[in-house]
């Protein structure tokens, strides 16, 4: 069975096997064959938007270079997994493309690819799944939007186990847990926003801070009065630098059973 019917501007090349999967290839000169009733090129379901710089980063690339090989990767209704970008880029330059038809392709694959191509970050692999109906990576992003801090912190505070977390996020195994705890070491972090910048949102700092949190004897309340007033600099220190003079400031005047001793937390980590 061929997926595009053969006319001027749609020519069948071959079919093969690849890993029991049926590949067609096909070599396309009209454009249109791929394009919707709207038309728009189609798009698979969970696909990336389209990045207009990305396009014309191809069509600068193109037009120095020439076409280089580069096949469209679509499912039997030529909804494009991956190679959208250069479908664009070929078309608005009036190039050729060769498609290959994978019946059977889905999102999940077209993600599981663009991981081992490092085509996505984490973001494109979000909203691919929000797309979908995945009500974890929906919550997600609204966790990350609330409180801006580093991806990998926030999947390291809410996943149980933290071991190969960005391989299970980009699969669509993200589980969103551990709920209060991780909004409760958030806030802590978030708080300190007003005082000292963007540096609240420091992987370092983070780290240091969350070890800093479990400490039985510590007072949220005394740290950021601590902060507020200044002398701590955080944006270019390393951990141990501003965790020294942490110590000092935080249990300056304090009972020795009320102190914390910061750099045995942080050694912990670096």
């Amino acid at each position: 069975m061929k997926y595009i019917q053969e006319t001027n501007g749609a020519k069948y090349l071959t079919k093969l096997m690849f890993n029991k999967l049926r590949v067609e290839l096909y070599e396309i000169t009209d454009h249109n064959v791929l394009k919707d009733d709207s038309g728009d090129f189609k798009r698979m379901v969970g696909n990336r938007k389209v990045d207009e710089a990305h396009v014309n980063k191809i069509k600068t690339s193109i037009k120095k270079n020439g076409l280089l090989f580069n096949p469209i990767i679509t499912d039997e209704h030529l909804n494009p997994a991956d190679g959208q970008h250069f479908l664009r880029a070929a078309a608005e330059e009036g190039q050729p493309v060769i498609v290959a038809v994978c019946p059977g392709y889905n999102g999940r694959e077209m993600a599981a690819y663009n991981s081992v191509q490092s085509n996505w970050g984490w973001k494109d692999h979000m909203e691919n799944y929000i797309e979908k109906g995945y009500d974890d990576y929906k919550k997600y992003k609204k966790f990350y939007s609330t409180y801006g801090l580093n991806h990998n912190l926030n999947i390291r505070l809410l996943s149980d186990d933290i071991t190969n977390t960005n391989t299970s996020f980009k699969e669509g195994d993200f589980v969103y847990q551990n709920i209060a705890k991780a909004k409760s070491i958030a806030d802590k972090l978030y708080s300190f926003k007003e005082h000292i910048g963007n540096s609240y949102s420091r992987r370092d700092f983070c780290i240091s801070m969350m070890l800093v949190f479990e400490a039985a004897n510590y007072n949220h309340e005394r740290m950021i009065k601590i902060v507020k007033k200044g002398g701590v600099d955080f944006s270019n220190t390393s951990p141990a630098e501003y965790l020294v003079h942490l110590e000092k400031t935080y249990n300056h005047k304090l009972q020795k059973e009320d102190t914390i001793d910061f750099l045995s937390l942080v050694r912990r980590t670096f």
